[in-house]
């Protein structure tokens, strides 16, 4: 599993170099954001989880890329099911979420936290348009009350729609 996703990372990184990221700069990009995509990870117990995630981020613009926003997310392996739900920042393309999650088990349910940290890349910066492909290689550890602690690595590929953008006239 990791081979494959060893192989997926730098075959993304080498569609990166191809592609130019954020031509015309100097525009700005600010506004608020709803990125919604799919997520893959890998767990401890040897699980391929596959998800949806939907989020809402304010971004600051190219001359200050900082972020800040919410996030919904819901995985599953077909056995457990897990919803999280809470907060996400970042800056440019480094982030971090943090917030409460549920998970459904045969067991029954139970509560966690968790904190992901993220790398968000553009895939391609399309210059007229309020929307932006991204790719986000992540890795979160989930705190189970009164279960056992896991470490996931994944991949969300979310399409970032905007929302609002403050220079347009109302």
């Amino acid at each position: 599993m990791f081979k494959i996703l060893k192989i997926s990372l730098l075959s993304l990184l080498l569609f990166l170099q191809i592609n130019p990221l954020f031509p015309g700069q100097e525009k700005s990009r600010e506004g608020l954001f709803l990125p919604l995509g799919i997520n893959v990870n890998y767990n401890h117990g040897d699980k391929v989880n596959f998800g949806i995630e939907a989020a809402s981020v304010y971004f600051y613009g190219m001359a200050n890329p900082a972020w800040i926003g919410a996030f919904m997310d819901f995985t599953t392996d077909t056995e457990d099911y897990r919803f999280s739900i809470g907060s996400k920042f970042g800056y440019a393309f480094f982030g971090c979420d943090l917030g409460y999650a549920g998970i459904f088990t045969g067991g029954g349910y139970r509560h966690a936290v968790n904190g992901r940290f993220l790398l968000t890349l553009p895939l391609y910066y399309f210059e007229d348009s309020a929307s932006l492909p991204l790719v986000a290689p992540y890795a979160r550890y989930t705190l189970v009350m009164g279960g056992e602690n896991f470490l996931e690595y994944g991949i969300l590929i979310k399409y970032s729609f905007r929302i609002y953008d403050p220079r347009a006239p109302f």
